[in-house]
């Protein structure tokens, strides 16, 4: 069976492993229930918020007919932080290209949205003009 996945190779206890994530639409109808917001909102409103990032990944990780070997949004959460995927410009690539997988976005706006990340944060880092970040 082919399913559009968003395939991430991380590394657990020195091995490969290969999680396939996708929001399919019942799954989206039930975050969009729990978190009473659009399926887009959580999303990105998961970026910053832990519980709803787990919640996100629950349900990414567990789609059906999935064949990966991590069933727990904590344990890939978790996994994420030991393979230096976080931190909030990480995140927000994760989820955009979450939501691209899941048809929630095209590849034109998941472009959109990045480039306009980098810019934000290239604003946030630059120096001003007495030299400081």
């Amino acid at each position: 069976m082919f399913a559009n996945t968003y395939d991430v190779e991380l590394v657990k206890d020195g091995a490969p492993v290969t999680v396939s994530l996708r929001i399919t639409a019942g799954a989206q109808i039930k975050m969009k229930k729990r978190w009473n917001e659009p399926t887009t909102a959580t999303l990105f409103n998961s970026i910053d918020d832990i519980e709803r990032f787990v919640d996100v990944l629950n349900y990414a990780l567990n789609w059906n007919g999935n064949k990966n070997t991590i069933h727990s949004g904590e344990e890939l959460a978790d996994l994420l932080a030991d393979n230096d995927m976080l931190g909030m410009i990480a995140k927000q690539r994760f989820v955009t290209a979450l939501g691209r997988a899941s048809g929630l976005l095209s590849e034109e706006e998941k472009n959109a949205i990045d480039k306009r990340s980098d810019e934000l944060y290239k604003d946030m880092t630059k120096e001003d003009d007495q030299g400081n970040a």
